[in-house]
């Protein structure tokens, strides 16, 4: 992996020191002795850069601490990121997606905000991904557009409401041209507003969901059926047989902390 670069400057008070760093080999360039003398009791700001050789990743980082509170708060922009499948994969530049995302493409870009002090840390996030696709775990998608907006850093939640066009999603049935509406809990589930049913096909897991998921749902379905209708017709079976092979097909594969509809007809979460 390319080694990043941080270059930026550290105020100490009213006096400001020249930073700059490489990973793998950190070196600082300030004076420790200098350095130490300022910050004990002064707020310390820091303003950075970090980017790498390629060009392929840029972040600005704002901070300040006060260490006489014990409090502080940062900002962080990541500019756009374009991945390439082969070229520019994601767990390149975010280790933690290895194994878990393949053969990335589109942008993503993101503002961050983080104050912290005694009591916790708070924050929030704006997440944009732009044209992405990629593999993650069993399922396929492409054509990922929106804008994802986290009000906690960690653990990470999404508040009801979030919303993602994509062009296709395939988890053994594939989907086209779809509204995703979602949320998630601070426990780190994402909790669905539609859900699988044994039926194969979704259903709207609140009774009184609104007109965009009802929407959503009957657009699904349409889709679901159609496809169903095919397979049928080519297998000499019956649509009805279909729906029941991929019903219980989708409902395994539904992560767990979703909803899916059981034999008796209720939601329950996996």
């Amino acid at each position: 992996m390319a080694p990043f670069a941080i270059a930026g400057t550290m105020a100490t008070g009213d006096a400001p020191l020249a930073v700059s760093a490489a990973f793998g080999s950190i070196a600082l360039d300030l004076d420790r002795a200098t350095a130490a003398a300022r910050v004990a009791g002064a707020p310390i700001t820091v303003t950075a850069t970090i980017d790498d050789p390629t060009g392929a990743l840029a972040i600005d980082i704002a901070a300040t601490h006060d260490p006489g509170l014990g409090a502080g708060h940062a900002d962080l922009k990541l500019f756009p990121v374009t991945f390439v499948p082969g070229l520019r994969p994601p767990d390149r530049l975010f280790p933690i997606l290895h194994g878990v995302v393949a053969d990335a493409a589109g942008t993503v870009a993101a503002d961050t905000h983080a104050a912290w002090s005694r009591s916790g840390l708070i924050g929030g996030a704006t997440v944009l991904l732009d044209g992405l696709s990629a593999l993650i775990g069993p399922a396929k998608v492409d054509g990922v557009n929106g804008v994802l907006t986290f009000d906690r850093l960690w653990p990470p939640s999404l508040p009801p409401g979030q919303t993602l066009s994509i062009g296709l999603i395939d988890v053994g049935v594939p989907l086209t041209d779809g509204l995703v509406e979602f949320w998630m809990a601070p426990n780190g589930r994402v909790a669905g507003l539609v859900g699988e049913r044994p039926d194969g096909l979704v259903g709207a897991v609140d009774p009184g969901a609104g007109a965009d998921v009802v929407t959503l749902v009957a657009d699904v379905n349409a889709q679901r059926m159609a496809y169903y209708a095919e397979v049928a017709a080519g297998n000499n079976s019956t649509i009805e047989q279909v729906q029941a092979v991929a019903g219980a097909e989708l409902i395994e594969r539904t992560p767990a902390g979703q909803f899916v509809m059981n034999a008796a007809g209720r939601w329950i979460q996996k």
